[in-house]
């Protein structure tokens, strides 16, 4: 009895991908014959590599191969690859240059679930569950609990905004190459408010702090605020905003890349506002992918910055000069009661063979935020261990801190409180 080309789908849903020899086995039929079914099976055929090492799978029913885009700084969109979305809940990355950051940890192309830097790219944070409220059932009201699925639909429809350069599909490519509606920072008020009331003005930048992003005169920017009134809440998140700010400007005048920073006191709120380093002008973007995600992928340590960097530098992913930057920046944030150091609050830029430190970002005394409307009881700092390979770091960074904490003991805008917080820690 003839073998059909249903056979085949049917062998290839049992086996998820197979070469043809495989497939001559399952269905006992030769290879010509193979041959054959393949082609007559059409569109719904994937295949993977090229010669004898070529193998068969089935596309999803549900999508089709989308192209995935980078925007360069100067706005022009670029096709790196084609992402396949496969049965299983596999995905084949076909890059139109070799990349290693394309091509994943095994180098094939070939996830076992949604890319990493596509997963990177989900809503997260205070405005992803805003995002996830606003889109309603069936979609989950925390992002991390969406499917890939549902993470793939939402690129492919509404992903025109996201972090860093990528853009996955012709729909969400459409909209993204259209130049940003402009706003000054008398707006940041009405913008606070409106995201408080549920919509979502801007991208899914992650994070837990109530936030926006916009395009003004300082081009893109986050903006992060604080609640309204002089509740102890209130005023502490205040004192947390402008410690922030410092923060980022003591790095940068000491030779740390990091985001710049303005602050604005406007209508009972401080709002930071802090430039985005993953655009460039009205349309331009910049290649951006958090640690979290490429440690997933290529590391799997889970939760600390430097044991995740020391995996990547053995696998010549990243530099060791990138890695003893991060060594210093955790040593600051140590230093200054940095409590919210995880690899989400890491990013790097993706290049060829491997990937490059952005600027820092997120660098705050969290260890002084309130937690749940109360603000901490305890203001015991733990200054971080002296390891005695890294000594001169830890002492050159301790005065850097103690510089920091002087600075802050002398900032008007401070609470008094705060501000005795400070003189505890500058001398």
């Amino acid at each position: 009895m003839a073998v059909t080309a249903e056979q085949l789908l049917q062998a290839l849903e049992r086996r998820g991908i197979a070469y043809s020899y495989d497939l001559q086995n399952d269905l006992g039929t030769s290879q010509a014959t193979v041959s054959r079914l393949l082609r007559a099976a059409g569109r719904r055929i994937y295949r993977l590599g090229k010669g004898r090492n070529t193998r068969y799978s089935l596309l999803h029913h549900l999508f089709t191969i989308q192209p995935l885009y980078r925007i360069d700084p100067a706005g022009v969109p670029e096709q790196l690859a084609e992402i396949a979305p496969l049965i299983q809940g596999r995905y084949a990355v076909q890059a139109r240059r070799p990349q290693v950051w394309l091509r994943g940890l095994d180098g094939t192309g070939l996830f076992d679930d949604l890319p990493y830097f596509l997963d990177d790219l989900r809503p997260q944070g205070f405005l992803g569950r805003q995002i996830a409220r606003q889109l309603g059932a069936p979609w989950p009201a925390d992002p991390r609990r969406w499917t890939a699925t549902q993470i793939l639909t939402y690129l492919m429809e509404q992903g025109t905004d996201l972090p860093g350069d990528l853009v996955l599909g012709n729909r969400a490519l459409e909209t993204a190459t259209r130049p940003p509606r402009e706003t000054s920072v008398d707006d940041y008020p009405a913008l606070a408010d409106q995201v408080l009331s549920g919509s979502v003005p801007g991208s899914s930048a992650g994070g837990e702090q109530p936030k926006f992003t916009t395009f003004g005169p300082a081009g893109h920017v986050l903006v992060k605020f604080s609640p309204r009134g002089n509740s102890l809440e209130a005023i502490r998140w205040r004192d947390i905003l402008i410690a922030e700010h410092h923060a980022g400007q003591m790095l940068r005048e000491t030779g740390f890349e990091a985001a710049n920073s303005r602050l604005h006191d406007l209508d009972g709120r401080m709002f930071l506002e802090v430039e985005r380093f993953d655009r460039e002008g009205a349309l331009g973007r910049r290649p951006m992918i958090s640690l979290a995600n490429i440690d997933a992928e290529f590391a799997g340590e889970g939760q600390d910055w430097i044991a995740t960097l020391r995996q990547l530098v053995q696998t010549k992913l990243v530099d060791k000069a990138d890695l003893e930057t991060a060594h210093q920046a955790q040593l600051f944030g140590q230093w200054i009661g940095n409590t919210d150091m995880h690899l989400g609050n890491l990013s790097f830029r993706p290049e060829e063979s491997g990937f490059r430190l952005l600027p820092l970002y997120d660098m705050a005394p969290m260890r002084w935020a309130p937690v749940r409307g109360e603000l901490p009881q305890d203001l015991a700092l733990t200054p971080p261990v002296r390891d005695p390979d890294s000594e001169e770091s830890w002492f050159r960074i301790r005065a850097l801190a103690t510089e920091y904490w002087r600075r802050l003991a002398e900032e008007e805008r401070l609470s008094s409180s705060f501000r005795a917080i400070s003189m505890t820690w500058c001398g």
